[in-house]
């Protein structure tokens, strides 16, 4: 496949809501693929590790105030790229809100708040992956 198409296809998945692309050309298989992360949201990360428990956490948070994830997987902030996150911080969230989604094996999964309070910080980037009972969300 000559370059000039491939820098065309590449155009076409950065300017368009295109996740992933695959195109079959006689013996050739070209296949192009994008993360959802949008520049827009300002999310940090402040927990590195399980084993690794980051002082500012520890030291300043209520364990009581952490919302953690009930499972392995592909952290997403929004339903579908472009779209607006589900959470920001400073909204205040009630039970049952949805504040993410994890993909696990294919399977988008929507995590729902089992607390209420008002969201001082998101840990994870959109499309970080996540381990069990990692850190998500902190309350205030």
């Amino acid at each position: 496949m000559k370059i000039n198409k491939i820098r065309k296809l590449i155009a076409l998945i950065e300017n368009s809501s295109i996740l992933e692309l695959e195109i079959k050309e006689n013996q050739e298989i070209i296949k192009l693929s994008r993360s959802n992360f949008s520049k827009n949201y300002k999310l940090t990360k402040q927990y590195k590790d399980n084993n690794q428990k980051d002082s500012k956490i520890e030291k300043h948070i209520n364990e009581n105030n952490i919302i953690r994830s009930p499972m392995v997987g592909t952290f997403y902030c929004t339903p579908y790229p472009n779209a607006k996150p589900f959470i920001q911080i400073g909204q205040k969230i009630s039970i049952g809100d949805i504040l993410c989604i994890i993909e696990a094996m294919k399977v988008m999964n929507q995590i729902k708040s089992e607390k209420s309070g008002i969201i001082k910080n998101i840990l994870l980037c959109n499309g970080q992956p996540v381990e069990f009972n990692e850190p998500l969300v902190i309350l205030e």
